[in-house]
């Protein structure tokens, strides 16, 4: 069990081996897939990297604070996929998924939020990917990172 910060726990499961098998397929074939995860929460991004990197590796996950930074990583590295928080500092997951949209309409974005007030909105329905309500325990997101892989390895 990994602590953070005094007040969550993290208990070891297993990792999703197809995903990273469909993964690794796609870097065999030059296909590099990366990842980006988003939050101002620092205990739940902290989940996220421990998380993402053990199941990714280092490599491909990148993690921002903020949409500001988030936006300069994306315009850095290109990630394929990107995991946002809703309400943040400097830059909202709707702005940075407006912005990410109008640079690389392809990159999959998807909104975790706690805020029920933005996930009724059609217009986000129209802008994200996929909506996650907050909480969200990191294998839901495995889940559905598993299903877009598939999904772009088909293209």
């Amino acid at each position: 069990m990994i602590t953070i910060n005094n007040n969550i726990d993290i208990t070891t499961r297993k990792i999703n081996l197809s995903l990273i098998q469909c993964i690794e397929a796609k870097i065999l074939k030059g296909f590099y897939m990366s990842f980006l995860f988003v939050d101002d929460d620092e205990d739940l991004l902290e989940i996220y990297k421990i998380e993402a990197e053990l199941a990714f590796g280092k490599e491909r996950c990148f993690f921002a604070v903020n949409g500001e930074e988030a936006l300069e990583i994306f315009n850095k590295e290109r990630p394929a996929i990107i995991i946002t928080d809703g309400r943040m500092p400097k830059m909202t997951g709707i702005e940075l998924c407006k912005k990410v949209k109008e640079i690389s309409p392809s990159t999959y974005v998807a909104l975790v939020t706690g805020h029920s007030g933005l996930k009724d909105e059609s217009v986000l329905e129209d802008l994200f990917d996929r909506i996650f309500d907050k909480p969200i325990g990191f294998s839901k997101i495995f889940n559905e990172l598993e299903s877009v892989t598939k999904s772009l390895q088909m293209n």
